[in-house]
């Protein structure tokens, strides 16, 4: 049986047809026998028995294509493409793929609130080979978030009025998703957010740096829009993410901190914290000890949520920090999958030296004994994942479990992914692409696999010094099972 994975890689954004060329991705080893480590758990073994029965399977070649992505006006903001990985922007269902990114972006160097961009949902009905734009919009926001439910519909939120307001959208299949319906919720804008959906309650849920709100995707009406984050002595917050968990039926919600005290000249990332909601976001808790968060919660470690950082990496950073040495601590992204929360962060190291991506897995079982698993290098045999910008996503077989993947680039520029059979406890080499010429940034993508089989996602390769275009790329990798 032939040992190869494939990827493909499509630029997005002038959504006309475009010719394909091909490329080819290696798997780095088979996986050996006895790799996976099997708790007690039936899901697991069940996966197990069952990935020993099926083997791996022959992967299919896939296309590369290439399209101009757009000038970007700035040469910081050239790669907003995809910014940022805190939030989903690439989903399907059974009418095809769907993308949002950023095309342009105009800076205004007095209030970055007055940037002006320009963004465009886009939708493909032959697997990722071929995009055209279903929905776009300029304004003041990045790309938006976007969740999609069973029928096939899609939904998406962004920021509106200099961040000050939110517009929640749905595109209706039945309409061929030409007719946005749009609610505008005041005063719960912000630059930065992230979203959620409960299926069963047919409910948007949409978290930005400030305000937590929900909406009946039916009726439009919001039904929650409550202040959510309060800033502590110690930090403000930032990037924050929301994933929803329907066989808990819980909520997760995460942040980074950012600290209140400047470092040349700016605020920098400090901490990562969470909390939970059993109830759809009406009370939260502490997942660690089951204490009470009242809204809005302190972000900081005075405010009760636990950390989801490596207590060495906190304690660096807080002492860093006061000693005006930049050691940051930045979460690129969640999951939250059955028993378990999954968190991938960024370690800078002491000026940016030792530039690290972490990885920690805690449980929401309290009778849980196994020792939290926690990694200084997302790695697996040969591969590790050290980028800005990674993401997790799953994979489920009905009655017998789920396999997860985590997806980034390596310090050499190139794509890949890891999996997990073991609910997180161990990693292994998944696929990796070729080494870029541009560094890829903001890899973002779906949460869950496609129905046939796919991981998808976007990214934006970082433009050269004296480069002023940043080109959007989407991805695909054949997964596991």
């Amino acid at each position: 049986m032939k040992n190869w994975k494939w990827l493909s890689v499509l630029t997005l954004a002038s959504m006309s047809q475009f010719a394909c060329s091909k490329t080819q991705i290696q798997r780095t080893s088979n996986p050996p026998q006895n790799e996976i480590v099997v708790s007690n758990t039936d899901s697991v073994n069940l996966l197990v028995q069952y990935i020993k029965s099926e083997g791996i399977q022959d992967i299919p070649k896939v296309t590369l294509a290439t399209i101009p992505h757009g000038l970007i006006n700035g040469t910081t903001y050239s790669a907003y493409g995809t910014f940022q990985s805190h939030y989903q922007k690439v989903v399907s269902n059974k009418n095809g793929i769907f993308a949002a990114f950023l095309s342009k972006y105009v800076v205004n160097e007095l209030d970055s609130r007055n940037d002006l961009g320009t963004w465009q949902v886009v939708r493909s009905e032959d697997g990722g080979q071929t995009f055209k734009t279903i929905y776009s919009l300029t304004t003041s926001s990045k790309a938006p978030c976007l969740e999609t439910d069973n029928d096939g519909n899609i939904y998406l939120a962004h920021a509106m009025n200099r961040w000050e307001d939110m517009t929640f959208s749905k595109l209706l299949y039945s309409e061929n998703f030409e007719k946005p319906h749009s609610v505008l919720v005041l005063g719960a804008g912000a630059g930065k957010y992230s979203c959620a959906f409960n299926e069963s309650e047919k409910q948007f849920l949409y978290l930005g740096w400030s305000k937590f709100v929900r909406i009946d995707t039916n009726s439009m009406n919001v039904i929650d829009h409550r202040q959510f984050f309060s800033s502590g002595p110690d930090g403000h917050p930032q990037y924050p993410h929301l994933v929803f968990e329907p066989e808990q039926k819980t909520l997760l919600a995460a942040w980074t901190t950012v600290s209140v005290n400047e470092i040349n000249g700016r605020s920098n990332y400090l901490d990562a914290r969470y909390a939970i909601s059993r109830d759809n976001g009406l009370s939260w808790k502490s997942p660690s000890n089951g204490s009470n968060l009242n809204l809005p919660i302190v972000v900081d470690d005075t405010g009760g949520a636990p950390t989801a950082l490596l207590a060495t990496d906190l304690s660096d950073a807080k002492s860093s920090q006061q000693q005006g040495v930049a050691l940051e601590n930045w979460l690129d992204s969640v999951a939250f999958i059955g028993d378990y929360f999954y968190f991938a962060y960024i370690n800078t190291g002491l000026d940016h030296s030792n530039y690290s991506t972490r990885y920690t897995r805690t449980s929401l079982r309290s009778d849980e004994t196994m020792t939290p698993v926690a990694l200084e290098k997302f790695k697996g045999e040969t591969i590790e994942l050290n980028s800005n910008g990674l993401y997790f996503t799953t994979q489920t077989l009905p009655g017998i479990g789920s396999v997860l993947y985590a997806v980034g680039a390596t310090e050499n520029f190139e794509i890949a992914s890891l999996y997990s059979f073991d609910k997180g406890v161990t990693w292994h080499d998944h696929a990796i692409g070729e080494r870029e010429v541009h560094q890829p940034y903001a890899i973002t993508g779906s949460k869950h696999l496609t129905s046939d089989g796919y991981i998808i996602g976007e990214y934006t390769s970082y433009p050269l010094a004296g480069e002023s275009e940043g080109k959007v790329k989407f991805f695909k990798i054949k997964g596991r099972i």
